[in-house]
């Protein structure tokens, strides 16, 4: 043998020594290894709405008309990424409906509610017939498991006019609806 030939070997035996090799016998059909993630959450949008409900009551007829529910084609969507156990709670309020053409107008409101179904997996509380009109109702409550996407049932919003009031110019009113999400329970 050379020289370099039995510096070769030495070598290969020296670095053999300092590595962990496992062997797989002819017998052996598997060997584990082990894989790690560590995920967190940017503490910004950790808690926010995807998607929430806007309504729309139709035509009512003066004199005719004096309540109407409408349930909204959209549901919430709340994305829950803060990984804790604190829950949160949507708050849900309505502006008075102010005539488009005249806005000093408005809608004599006697009653103005909102209801939401619980979802399908019990995480998220609906609450029923919450008076939104110019104040905040909690209108849902998330538990504290209701990490990741939890979407809402169905959300319906009443309304009742005064019936006594029958100078209600006719035309479109509009209403601004504003949700609110807040951490905690």
């Amino acid at each position: 043998m050379t020289k370099y030939t039995k510096l070769s070997i030495v070598t290969f035996i020296l670095i053999a020594s300092l590595l962990k090799v496992e062997t797989c016998f002819a017998d052996s059909t598997s060997l584990r290894g082990i894989t790690s993630i560590n995920v967190t959450s940017s503490s910004q949008n950790a808690l926010s709405l995807q998607h929430y409900p806007s309504f729309n009551f139709g035509t009512f007829l003066i004199g005719k008309t004096s309540s109407a529910t409408t349930t909204s084609d959209s549901t919430y969507s709340i994305l829950d990424l803060r990984g804790g156990n604190d829950g949160y709670k949507i708050q849900v309020s309505v502006s008075d409906f102010k005539s488009i053409t005249a806005p000093n107008k408005k809608l004599p409101i006697v009653s103005l509610t909102m209801t939401s179904d619980n979802n399908s997996n019990g995480h998220l509380k609906g609450a029923n017939s919450v008076d939104v009109l110019n104040k905040q109702g909690i209108i849902i409550i998330g538990d504290k498991d209701s990490n990741g996407v939890q979407t809402s049932g169905s959300v319906t919003l009443s309304l009742s006019l005064n019936e006594k009031n029958s100078s209600v110019a006719p035309g479109e009113y509009r209403a601004t609806v504003t949700h609110n999400i807040i951490s905690g329970v």
